[in-house]
């Protein structure tokens, strides 16, 4: 399935494959962007949960601290002389000094109850005297009711703390004290303002949408920021098990279908647990608006493929097609199909290349028709026109497969090449040109062969001798050498091919000497030695048949090819000029 999936791929236009690579390209910074986003997430959950947690310790913390000092004065009040005298001496004292007494007790009393917000009430159960003295009030006979119901009640925290009645309390007793030989109790009672635990739990919890709780499961003690009844028995019942187990710590919640981030801390000292939850949604706001940016980012990238793809099938597509459907049609016969081009970039030389071809082609044609292949100049001419419709049709098929594979600064630099060639093969100008010129044209076409066949071959080409750079020679002559040693002597070899170029100069003569490493059949060495020879040929005349007689004709004193078996096993093909005294060098130069 995969490779008829990338089967279709590879047959595919240009424009999907554009528009598929950028997906291919964007889809891992999308996947990196959500994968960045729940971290992030993450992260700020954690700190989120640490900072709650450390505001919920400190909130404990205070808490712990007032109860401690509250116990304190109220142990404190166990030892005072005057509740003492009342409790065990009461029968001996007249009624002033008894009157006295309380008047001093109820101040004691203030002073407790004065001394943290967090007291509502502070009361002494006296048996003795049948009275309840009030921090606030006057006495009055005593509580009977709440006297036996609180006196023998468990403690079930280090705190004290005790749920009665939809009171929260704090007990002392005497009962573990004895003046003289008579025991008799009395009850110190410290009533907690639940109003004020409400205030401060909602100061606590500022944060919009969010909630605080005060929880002591063994006592359904439930003191909350707000008066949501079925959020409460929620949070009651989810946090029972937590509290029982002795956890601390964090999780997400859902209330009413509402995601919420739930911080708590168990308090051992006071048998209560302290729990607060804040919306997620508030919680990652600003992270939810990073996200929305993301997909704005996701909207603008795809827009911007879009538009990128288009202009690509604009500049290269189409133009490409256009020369392409061209090409087939010289295929067919019709070299009339001239292609016109707006644009001055790479395409416009390709264009003006192939409409000059087609020209040369004509007259090429004509030539044939006319009989005059055997004549000196139609000869050149004919040698220009070899560069069949095939060859430039797989030199285009190659830069369409690179643009196809999106090789887009390697198609232009093959187009550059390609231009450069056919500038040079379909110019009108003298059939002698410097060396360094025909070299030039010679390496062009050597750059196109090894991008056309890639780690196939190598083509080396020695640097030129200063003093030759001028040296006039018959165009054409280096590289259909250098194509006969890539068609025939390297034609089945798929790797390590190589083909170098050197200069020769040996006691006043200047040759080129250009040799393959190919397997070339010892039968069809031998008879082109001979053809080279004899300057002649059974068949079709060849282009090296061509270069040999125009050497000959330039350079009549020892000009002309020699073949043999080079020192790599393959062709060696030796372009000779023969004699050339430094007056010949120097006239060409000028």
């Amino acid at each position: 399935m995969l490779k008829s999936l990338y089967g279709k791929l590879v047959q595919s236009s240009v424009i999907r494959k554009l528009i598929l690579s950028f997906m291919i390209i964007i889809v891992p910074f999308y996947a990196m962007g959500i994968i960045y986003y729940d971290v992030n997430k993450d992260i700020m959950s954690k700190e989120i949960s640490g900072s709650f947690a450390a505001e919920v310790s400190f909130f404990i913390d205070s808490i712990e601290k007032e109860i401690k000092r509250i116990k304190i004065m109220q142990y404190d009040f166990l030892t005072d002389v005057d509740i003492n005298k009342l409790v065990y001496t009461s029968e001996i004292m007249n009624e002033y000094e008894k009157g006295q007494a309380i008047l001093r007790l109820q101040n004691r009393l203030y002073s407790i109850f004065s001394g943290s917000d967090y007291i509502s009430d502070v009361r002494v159960h006296v048996p003795p005297l049948g009275k309840t003295i009030y921090a606030r009030n006057s006495s009055s006979l005593m509580d009977e009711e709440e006297y036996m119901g609180v006196k023998d009640l468990t403690e079930t925290s280090p705190s004290g703390i005790i749920f009665h009645k939809n009171k929260v309390i704090i007990k002392a007793s005497n009962k573990y004290y004895s003046y003289g030989i008579k025991h008799v109790p009395f009850l110190i009672i410290v009533e907690l303002s639940k109003s004020e635990f409400e205030n401060r739990l909602k100061s606590f919890s500022s944060t919009e949408g969010s909630n605080v709780f005060l929880i002591s499961p063994s006592q359904r003690l439930l003191i909350s920021s707000n008066e949501d009844i079925q959020v409460q028995d929620e949070i009651f019942n989810v946090m029972r098990s937590r509290f029982l187990n002795g956890s601390t710590g964090s999780w997400p919640i859902k209330i009413n279908g509402n995601s919420y981030l739930l911080v708590y801390q168990v308090s051992e000292y006071l048998g209560m647990a302290i729990f607060k939850y804040v919306p997620e949604g508030i919680i990652f706001a600003d992270l939810k608006k990073s996200r929305i940016w993301f997909w704005v980012f996701t909207g603008s990238a795809l827009a911007v493929i879009i538009i990128y793809s288009l202009h690509i099938n604009r500049l290269i597509r189409i133009p490409l097609t256009k020369l392409v459907d061209s090409f087939k049609k010289v295929e067919a016969g019709n070299l009339k199909n001239v292609i016109k081009y707006n644009y001055k970039d790479e395409f416009k030389d390709i264009y003006e290349g192939f409409n000059a071809m087609l020209e040369k082609l004509q007259e090429s044609i004509n030539q044939v028709y006319e009989k005059n292949l055997l004549a000196q100049k139609a000869e050149l001419k004919y040698l220009q026109s070899q560069i069949t419709p095939h060859f430039l049709y797989n030199s285009f098929y190659i830069l369409n497969r690179m643009i196809k594979s999106e090789k887009y600064e390697k198609a232009i630099a093959f187009s550059n090449h390609l231009g450069n060639y056919f500038r040079f093969i379909t110019r009108s100008t003298s059939d002698e040109i410097p060396l360094e010129s025909e070299l030039e044209h010679a390496r062009t076409y050597a750059i196109i062969q090894t991008m056309r066949f890639g780690n196939r071959i190598r083509i080396e080409f020695e640097e030129l001798p200063e003093r030759y750079r001028y040296f006039r020679v018959p165009r054409l002559i280096i590289q259909p050498i250098i194509e006969n040693s890539i068609e025939h002597g390297l034609k089945n070899v798929e790797s390590g091919g190589e083909i170098k170029l050197k200069f020769i100069e040996n006691a006043g003569t200047f040759s080129i000497m250009i040799e393959d490493n190919g397997v070339v059949n010892e039968t069809l060495l031998k008879e082109l030695e001979k053809d080279i020879e004899n300057d002649s040929f059974s068949g079709e005349i060849t282009a090296l048949i061509n270069i040999q007689r125009r050497l000959k004709i330039m350079f009549p004193q020892g000009g002309g090819l020699k073949i043999s078996r080079g020192s790599f096993g393959g062709m060696r093909t030796e372009i000779m000029f023969g004699k050339v005294l430094y007056d010949d060098v120097q006239a060409s130069a000028d």
